[in-house]
């Protein structure tokens, strides 16, 4: 987190001052400014009602600040693959660990 380029990021997703998510990243500026979404969390509690994308595009906004083109991410779950696509992201192969990767653009 505390390079001087490329630097990972937490944030919190919050509604009405209360804490609703948590999402980390890293913006590679040094490469072509893929934003790579590392975790992305809507409490339990908070989801529906479009929260997760509204949290999406906040995020969006913020890395967007910070250089970010495009985005990737690794996700298998079904459910989560679900809300990714419905997002706009497409499957775009697997890392190298053979987990299925995500991407927008």
């Amino acid at each position: 987190m505390a390079r001087e380029r490329d630097r990972h990021h937490m944030v919190w997703f919050c509604r009405q001052g209360e804490r609703i998510g948590v999402a980390s990243y890293c913006v590679y500026q040094s490469e072509d400014g893929k934003c790579f979404i590392l975790d992305f969390w809507v409490f339990p509690g908070s989801r529906g009602n479009g929260t997760g994308h509204r949290c999406f595009e906040a995020l969006q906004e913020r890395a967007g600040a910070e250089g970010a083109v495009y985005y990737e991410l690794n996700s298998e779950k079904e459910d989560s693959v679900c809300f990714w696509k419905s997002l706009g992201f497409a499957e775009n192969g697997a890392d190298e660990y053979g987990m299925p990767l995500l991407i927008r653009r």
